[in-house]
């Protein structure tokens, strides 16, 4: 049995007296969808694949934190292991002016977390590709290895972030 779920999560943005939306110019829509999105379970596997707008959360928050992206995600669970695959776009080509050949951002990553001698780690791997500034393609390789957990009384919550990019 395939499980499907949908999440919506609307903001009216409209003020008072809304402006004509035009498309080619750099103005919202009056109605932004913070998040949209579709989670399937793969029937008689441990794989799970989400579909559209959706959180974006990694670690302690260092990294990425309370951040909606448009994503394809899949995810897989190994007893206390998750694996990731995702795919973000964080820039849509569209809200620049079609005429200057602005690409997207984009980025592609794959992680895993666990549970180990009861703290949370993880590690994830990614490619940053921006082509969004003009004259400025970027490729930022980036990553983060975190752990959190309680050691005695402590709260103990560490992450470690790398990124390097090329112009």
């Amino acid at each position: 049995v395939t499980q499907t779920s949908a999440a919506v999560d609307a903001t009216d943005t409209t003020p008072a007296s809304p402006p004509v939306y035009d498309a080619s110019s750099n103005a919202r829509p009056p109605i932004s969808f913070d998040q949209v999105n579709v989670k399937v379970m793969i029937p008689d596997t441990p794989v799970t694949v989400t579909i559209g707008r959706q959180p974006a959360n990694w670690g302690t928050g260092i990294f990425v934190k309370a951040d909606n992206r448009d994503r394809f995600k899949a995810t897989a669970k190994f007893g206390d292991t998750i694996v990731l695959y995702a795919y973000d776009k964080y820039v849509e080509s569209f809200q620049f002016h079609e005429t200057d050949g602005l690409g997207d951002r984009t980025q592609h990553s794959v992680g895993a977390v666990s549970k180990v001698a009861g703290f949370n780690v993880g590690g994830i791997v990614g490619l940053i590709t921006d082509e969004s500034v003009q004259g400025h393609d970027v490729s930022l390789p980036a990553g983060s290895v975190y752990a959190m957990g309680k050691a005695g009384p402590a709260m103990v919550k560490a992450e470690l972030v790398y990124a390097a990019g090329t112009d």
